[in-house]
């Protein structure tokens, strides 16, 4: 009696997964069916901002689903998280993360209801993206190595323009500050393009910008590229020094990529990749990706789950 019972148990346990991979598979043959809401945690304007509206709009037509991008700014991202996971895990909201999003947050507050290695899983890498120091055109400092030394004779007096949250900056900027031994006047924005405003307007003296976003800028005289965030000088700017010639092992790469949260079913995420992968290789994107000097990726979701492991176990020791 109990060995029929046993196989009776089993076997209804055996229908429910078959009738639950039965429901997922449908749902996932079944989405998208209404919009995806691209949520972006800055600021219009800037580099991820822009990219995301470009990437988005692939994945619209790739789709054949409206593809929404929504600007939800503040806290290093945790604003656009903590929307995110309210939405839902049903593949409707999902979120255009920078590595700032995902590891600052994770790395300092790793206990806060919306830590994003919790809360979300990754879907696809979709491009890395080199970065730069960039100051007022009347700071009295032209290379990074100047920066340093002015801030040194200045500590806490050389303003900063932080996409973030109080003092909490950009993990690229806190490596900056801790290998140097240096601190800064850090200024809370919302978004690049405000720092960017006010470097122009000599309100501020330092940020940290995408070279989309400062590039132009530099190239117009408005305001100066003093450090290059890459292995090797940019091509377009030879008398920029890259950060690493003033700080040997200075190594801060920043890739964006696409989180959903939490529950997503599997059939949905791989649906999510096929759209933003795909996207990600079009011509027009990749023409843009050229252009703005990115590094297309598209990596699958256990590859770039595994990039942001090491990358969170290397800051941790960075932070410590």
């Amino acid at each position: 009696m109990r060995t029929v019972l046993l196989r009776f148990t089993s076997l209804v346990a055996a229908l429910v997964l078959l009738q639950g991979v039965a429901i997922s598979t449908a749902w996932a043959q079944a989405y998208p069916n209404k919009p995806i809401r691209l949520v972006v945690p800055y600021a219009s304007g800037g580099q991820t901002d822009l990219m995301a509206r470009l990437v988005g709009g692939e994945m619209q037509r790739i789709a054949g689903q409206q593809v929404l991008v929504e600007n939800k700014p503040g806290a290093s991202g945790v604003v656009a998280v903590e929307y995110i996971v309210k939405a839902g895990a049903d593949g409707y909201a999902m979120c255009f993360c920078t590595t700032t999003n995902i590891l600052m947050p994770a790395i300092l507050e790793p206990n806060t209801q919306f830590d994003p290695l919790k809360v979300m899983v990754p879907v696809v890498q979709l491009f890395d993206a080199p970065t730069m120091f960039v100051a007022r055109n009347g700071l009295a400092a032209n290379t990074i190595q100047q920066v340093i030394a002015l801030a040194r004779a200045n500590p806490g007096k050389i303003s900063f323009g932080s996409i973030g949250t109080g003092t909490r900056a950009p993990y690229p900027v806190e490596l900056l500050r801790s290998m140097a031994g240096i601190d800064f006047n850090m200024i809370s924005y919302k978004g690049e393009q405000p720092v960017l405003t006010d470097l122009m307007g000599d309100r501020l003296d330092l940020g940290y910008q995408s070279i989309q976003s400062a590039l132009p800028q530099i190239k117009a005289g408005k305001v100066k590229g003093v450090g290059f965030v890459g292995p090797t000088r940019l091509a377009s700017l030879p008398d920029m020094p890259t950060v690493t010639e003033a700080l040997p092992g200075y190594e801060a790469t920043v890739f964006f990529g696409l989180h959903v949260p939490t529950g997503t079913p599997q059939p949905v995420i791989e649906k999510i990749f096929e759209f933003g992968s795909g996207a990600i290789n079009t011509p027009v994107v990749q023409e843009r990706l050229k252009t703005d000097i990115l590094f297309p990726i598209a990596a699958r979701p256990e590859v770039y789950a595994n990039r942001i492991k090491v990358e969170v176990e290397r800051w941790n020791k960075v932070m410590k």
